[in-house]
């Protein structure tokens, strides 16, 4: 309670005494959480908690989880408490703990914790965001667009889009170092554009529209930021001022084109082997009862599903592209192998990859997986605990509604597990080996039930586009390229001023 004095000044000023007091006195309280429940916490401070600014980051939030994965391990700790503001985060380092949570125990931890307004923003409500019994039935209605027989038949569409890509490099001139990462940000803007809105996208000498919409994805402004801490941080306050953080630009645009598609589809009766024709099957008659549960797919659904497509889809496998591309630059005796494979599975199939010859590059997908873990595009897990939860051997429990994060970048580089972990080895990766890999400790696409849906897809998509780079170019690290690498603040790990290699074609 503040006293009026009638000294305008004055009460200002001690109306800022009042609320500075109360902040501090409310943060301290919160700080108390991991103290009362006997879990190890770094001091944390006010107003961020334990973790850096959101607006004035000095390292990625990948990288700077995986320092308090070292640190927690270095103290001999098997698991640590952390605060993002107010809000508590439950860390667990141990390998045993970690699979407790992501499969032995998932039960205890179905949702991902990750804000959703479904009422004002639907376009959210998509199968990564969404946790409880509509995930459940959505997952089990998704999982068969994704089988190795689908694959199948998008093949054809990713490998339509690889040949544009092959030409578009043909014409240009790659005297000069080339930034790979924006040429196959193209590829793969192309390729899911393609399949998850049936749009002929392959044109690579001619804008996107589609590019445009991904540079105001990872263009994030100020008022991004500020939305993103307060549905993070506070999610029942977000839940009560109806908070949407999904620019409305963004919205319109993939609204309108599925919306459209799918229309256009239905009143021509025209059927296409595409993600999106998956969902307009499930769809069925329109005449039947939607009820927006998971149990039968609306509209909404479909433009919520194909946008996740796009967002988790394009640049992920980007990235992973350009990483293989880059270590195999750096690696050269690597990229001869791959190289070789190539040749190898070419005669076996007459000259033609095919998507049997696809699933047959065995060194090249060890490549790939090596990269993943030096480089996972998702550097941490998060899941949230949905009723109280006794950690096993000890006496904490984990509240309902307290949130998990798994350290993906930092058991990526455990020592324990994969020894030597800066060198990049596909090796560690073969047949032989990866059977001594253990469970949880590599996690580029996630464990348990929640496992990437799009694996497959993604996997095709990067083999198909690191082939037709290779198979017409060797390729070697560029002087223009920073060296040694250093990554930005990018969620997605991203080389600092590009990663650029020198083209050479193969005669």
């Amino acid at each position: 309670m503040t006293v009026i004095t009638g000294d305008s000044l004055f009460d200002s000023f001690l109306a800022l005494v009042t609320f500075t007091l109360t902040f501090v006195v409310y943060y301290k309280r919160a700080f108390r959480y991991w103290k009362n429940r006997g879990v190890p916490f770094p001091k944390p401070t006010i107003p961020w908690g334990s973790l850096q600014s959101y607006f004035t980051p000095k390292m990625s939030m990948g990288d700077e989880f995986a320092a308090i994965y070292r640190e927690t391990r270095e103290k001999g700790l098997k698991h640590v408490g952390l605060f993002t503001m107010t809000s508590p985060l439950y860390v667990p380092v141990d390998v045993e703990l970690v699979k407790q949570v992501l499969i032995k125990d998932f039960h205890y931890f179905t949702d991902k914790g990750i804000y959703v307004n479904e009422k004002d923003e639907p376009i959210g409500a998509h199968l990564f965001a969404i946790g409880g019994q509509k995930w459940r039935n959505l997952r089990s209605k998704f999982t068969p667009s994704f089988t190795s027989a689908k694959m199948k038949k998008m093949y054809k569409t990713v490998i339509n889009v690889g040949n544009a890509m092959e030409m578009h490099l043909n014409k240009k001139n790659l005297q000069d170092p080339v930034d790979i990462r924006q040429i196959l940000c193209d590829f793969t803007i192309s390729t899911i554009a393609t399949c998850a809105f049936g749009l002929k996208c392959g044109d690579f000498d001619r804008p996107n529209p589609f590019a445009g919409m991904a540079k105001r994805m990872v263009n994030r402004t100020i008022i991004d930021d500020v939305k993103f801490a307060i549905a993070v941080n506070y999610p029942n306050f977000a839940k009560a001022i109806r908070l949407t953080w999904i620019p409305a630009l963004i919205k319109d645009f993939f609204t309108r084109i599925v919306e459209k598609t799918v229309r256009y589809r239905e009143e021509n009766g025209i059927v296409v082997p595409d993600f999106l024709q998956s969902m307009i099957d499930l769809k069925g008659d329109r005449g039947r009862e939607v009820l927006g549960d998971g149990n039968s797919v609306t509209m909404e659904e479909i433009v919520a599903q194909s946008f996740v497509f796009f967002v988790a889809g394009y640049e992920t496998s980007a990235t992973t592209m350009s990483w293989t591309l880059f270590e195999l630059a750096h690696n050269p005796e690597c990229q001869d192998r791959v190289r070789e494979e190539f040749t190898n599975i070419l005669d076996k199939y007459n000259g033609e990859m095919t998507y049997e010859a696809l699933n047959e590059l065995v060194y090249l997908r060890q490549c790939i997986d090596e990269t993943l873990r030096k480089y996972p595009p998702v550097p941490y897990l998060t899941r949230e605990c949905v009723r109280d939860y006794k950690v096993p051997e000890t006496e904490v429990v984990i509240e309902e509604g307290v949130k998990i994060v798994i350290p993906v970048r930092g058991l990526h580089y455990d020592e324990e597990y994969f020894s030597d972990a800066e060198k990049y080895d596909p090796d560690r990766f073969s047949e032989r080996n990866k059977e001594k890999i253990k469970l949880c400790t590599y996690l580029p696409f996630g464990e348990g039930p929640r496992l990437c849906i799009g694996k497959r897809f993604g996997i095709m998509q990067t083999k198909i586009g690191i082939f037709y780079i290779l198979k017409n170019y060797r390729i070697s690290v560029s002087r223009k390229m920073k060296m040694p690498v250093k990554l930005t603040t990018a969620f997605i790990p991203q080389a600092e001023g590009g990663l650029w290699l020198d083209f050479e074609k193969i005669k």
